[in-house]
């Protein structure tokens, strides 16, 4: 009875324990989906920061579909970003087009701060928050590579090589 009772005992005191463990994890998780929340702070120029406050709304109205859509959280982000760098190609600032180093850095920020305002579910925030970062970088310097050649296509066609276009 005694050995019964040591082995119960044993066995409340692994439970108790295997609980706190997961309580910890669980804090654990907490405070890193937190981190990932403030994990990119982009220190954007003056110049950056005023083109974010000034198309922020419009950015919204863009992504705000995107957002609600059903589609996997990686096509979401990815279209969020087309959908951004595309409205970058358009703004002029100080009556010029904006540089590629800036785009990048207001599409990375207006993203950012449109996925936390816009998602409301903590797990969906996080997931897509985690998926934005691990991907944004990339996924911008492809289309930037992208749209250099397209660029000189579009170069050619109207140039010399007009006439095979037509």
């Amino acid at each position: 009875m005694v050995e019964i009772q040591n082995t119960v005992s044993e066995v409340v005191e692994a439970i108790g324990a295997a609980e706190g463990a997961a309580d910890g994890a669980a804090d654990g998780a907490a405070k890193g989906a937190a981190d990932v929340m403030e994990e990119v702070k982009l220190s954007l120029t003056t110049d950056q920061e005023t083109v974010v406050v000034l198309y922020y709304d419009e950015a919204r109205t863009a992504v705000e579909g995107i957002v609600s859509a059903d589609l996997p959280t990686p096509v979401k982000v990815t279209k969020m970003i087309a959908t951004l760098m595309k409205l970058m190609e358009r703004i002029r600032y100080n009556d010029r087009p904006l540089k590629g180093a800036d785009k990048k850095a207001i599409v990375m920020e207006l993203v950012h701060r449109l996925v936390k305002d816009l998602v409301k579910d903590r797990d969906s925030l996080f997931e897509t928050l985690a998926s934005f970062h691990s991907m944004a970088e990339h996924f911008l310097e492809t289309l930037v590579d992208i749209s250099h050649h397209l660029a000189v296509v579009e170069e050619v066609a109207s140039g010399c090589c007009a006439m095979l276009f037509k």
